[in-house]
Order: C-alpha cells, then structure tokens, then sequence
C-alpha cells in the first residue's frame, strides 16, 4: 500500500531487525541471558504491548442510528482502518440500525464505495436489524451477509413539505428521485427493475427474515449459529420413585 503511514511502519520494523542483530552480535558474548531480553525488549515502541483492539484486525460496528452524529466518526475509523490494515485484507462490519437519514446514509456509502475502488473488500454482516437506510447501506458491501436470528426492513422514502403547493410539489418530485436513487441500490444487487420495488413498498413496511432477505437476493449468505452440545438435566427420563410411608397411625 503505496501511503506514507505503511511506509513509516515497515521502516519502523526495518530499523528494529537491524537494532536486534546488531544487539546479538555485539552482546550474545558479554551478558546474561535476561540483560540481553531486557535490552530487546526496551527496543520495542510502547504500543507494542497494547491489548489488540477490534479494528486492530478491521472489524468495525455500527449500532446506532444512520445519522451525520454517529456517520461522522464511523466515517473516519473507516478510513483508519483501511490505512493500517493489510491490503490483502478485508475490512468487516457489523451493521445493527433502524435506519436514518438518507444523506448521512449515502456518505458513508461513498467512504465504502471509495475504500473498494482501491481494491479493497469491504463486507457487511447483520446482527440484528438492518432497516430503512441501512438496508440500502447493505446492498453496497463486497459480501453481504445476515445471521440466521436477524431482520432487513425496506420502505419508502419519508418525508415532510411546506409552504404553497406548487413548492409542495417540486418537493414531491424531488423526493421521488431521490426514492428511485435508492432503490436503485436493490435493483443492482437482485437485477430487478426500479419499479418492482416501487410496487412492492407502496404504502407498507416490508419486513424480512434472513431466509427470506436471501430468497428476494437482498443478502448473499446466512450466517448460521454454532450448534450446541444438548445435556440433559440429571435424572431426566427416569421415573420418579414415590418413597412410602413407614410410620403407622
């Protein structure tokens, strides 16, 4: 990854190679093993010892709302993360939301769609509920993925207009361009027109389980839930022995 910060990492690493050889030739001789350790050991950045952090192996979350307040930040760890990992790795969300604002929404849809123009893969998994806006911002992952638990909702765009009616109605139209725009992302991921959504959404919320998000083409695979061992409760299946009375009135 041709960027400055990589760079200085492996120069980093470069530098501490040389300083450990030239410690081990110059000392092996002359000091104890546990100097020598110490003396390594002090070479490395404090960093080094830091616990690993999720985004650390570029595993990101986004479980809130879609909005710029939450957007924002994420955008920039997004960024961060795309920097400092290995370009041969992909990047893996989990995606929990409600949904939000639509321009906040298309933001952080950009970050992603430039991230993958640089060959990045950037996957997304839902965990619980992807819906509204974060349905559309699951259509643009490399992967997407759902887990067997989990939901995707889609509806129509919402909106509120003022003032005379013929503003009302360039707000209208506005909206509705704005609404095919995003259904747009659907019909590229599933090859359906525009308008079978315009149809299908009209006027209701339409909720989807995982099996069903993979049927309509909205997800690429399940997320199955491990499978666990079953013990039974001690004693279970056996009869119950009713212990008799011995005492005599």
């Amino acid at each position: 990854m041709s960027n400055n910060k990589y760079f200085n990492f492996n120069k980093m690493k470069r530098n501490l190679a040389f300083d450990y050889w030239r410690l081990l030739q110059n000392r092996v001789e002359h000091e104890s093993l546990d100097e020598l350790v110490t003396e390594l050991m002090d070479l490395l950045p404090e960093s080094s010892f830091d616990a690993v952090q999720p985004f650390d192996i570029g595993r990101l979350f986004l479980s809130s709302p879609i909005y710029e307040e939450s957007v924002s930040p994420f955008i920039d760890d997004l960024y961060r993360v795309h920097l400092n990992l290995d370009e041969s790795e992909a990047i893996e969300i989990t995606l929990n939301s409600g949904g939000g604002d639509v321009y906040a929404g298309e933001s952080l849809i950009g970050a992603i769609q430039t991230i993958q123009s640089m060959g990045r893969k950037v996957n997304i998994t839902v965990h619980g509920l992807a819906a509204s806006m974060a349905s559309v911002l699951l259509q643009v992952a490399s992967v997407r993925r759902i887990g067997s638990n989990s939901s995707i909702m889609l509806h129509e765009v919402s909106s509120t207009s003022r003032g005379k009616l013929s503003t009302q109605a360039e707000d209208l139209e506005a909206t509705q361009k704005l609404q095919d725009r995003l259904f747009a992302y659907y019909a590229i991921r599933t090859g359906r027109p525009i308008s079978y959504y315009r149809d299908k959404l009209a006027k209701k919320d339409l909720y989807m389980h995982a099996d069903e998000a993979l049927a309509e083409g909205l997800v690429d695979e399940i997320v199955q839930p491990p499978k666990y061992t079953i013990t039974p409760p001690q004693g279970a299946g056996q009869p119950t022995k009713t212990k008799r009375s011995t005492k005599r009135g």
